[in-house]
């Protein structure tokens, strides 16, 4: 009897699990809806993870459009404004290189007005010139009128004279004036080697010589006494 109450007083006692107990005393629809509760949270935090994931993502991709257009639009602007300036710039180098042209021009035209007239006359009597050389072009009544001329200048001539002129002139010259020269005493005489339109008087100790080829020669040398020296210089030959 007396161990039966020692073994009885000196047992352990250990409290029951109340949470088992509670848990299988509530009802089962309640530990569902809070399992469902709990489901719900995540599921929740889940999509405002992706939510902001999402929006991180769209708000990088217009940043970087927005940035796109800001840049294209400066740089577009930066470049119409270098490219005007450069406009300009070439407008100006341009500009300058006219006016230096027109001024070097209107010296030039100075420089022509002055000499223009006894070029343009240095260039017909060039022209004149090469043509005399070729043909024949005159005709006996610029001897003629030479010859008159010569006698209303030079009325004394000493001695007995020779009018030398081109063969085809003297038939002409003998009609008009054969009578005139045989009274002042001059012999009219013809040289094959004169130019038509030309004639030299010779007498015992002076000579006129008026062929084309000396009054050309005449001529040109007043055309380049009326030039400027480094133009006259072989410009007639």
């Amino acid at each position: 009897m007396s161990e039966h109450v020692e073994q009885t007083r000196w047992q352990h006692w250990l409290p029951a699990d109340l949470s088992l107990a509670f848990a299988d005393s509530l009802p089962a629809p309640l530990l569902s809806a809070e399992h469902d509760e709990k489901a719900w949270q995540a599921e929740l935090t889940l999509l405002r993870t992706q939510a902001e994931q999402r929006g991180f993502k769209q708000g990088q991709q217009e940043g970087e459009q927005q940035g796109y257009r800001q840049g294209f639009d400066k740089g577009r602007s930066d470049g119409f404004e270098q490219g005007l300036q450069d406009a300009q710039a070439e407008q100006e180098h341009i500009t300058a290189q006219m006016a230096d042209f027109l001024r070097e021009l209107k010296a030039t035209l100075a420089g022509v007005d002055a000499v223009m007239p006894a070029r343009l006359m240095q260039i017909a009597l060039t022209a004149a010139g090469k043509i005399l050389g070729q043909s024949p072009v005159c005709d006996s009544r610029v001897v003629l009128s030479t010859i008159q001329q010569l006698l209303h200048d030079r009325p004394l001539f000493d001695g007995c004279l020779r009018l030398y002129v081109h063969p085809d002139d003297l038939p002409s010259l003998q009609s008009h004036l054969g009578s005139t020269l045989e009274s002042q005493g001059w012999r009219l005489l013809a040289d094959g080697q004169l130019l038509r339109g030309g004639c030299r008087i010779v007498a015992e100790d002076s000579e006129v010589d008026a062929t084309l080829e000396t009054r050309w020669q005449q001529l040109c040398q007043m055309l380049k006494e009326g030039l400027p020296h480094d133009r006259a210089v072989g410009t007639l030959d």
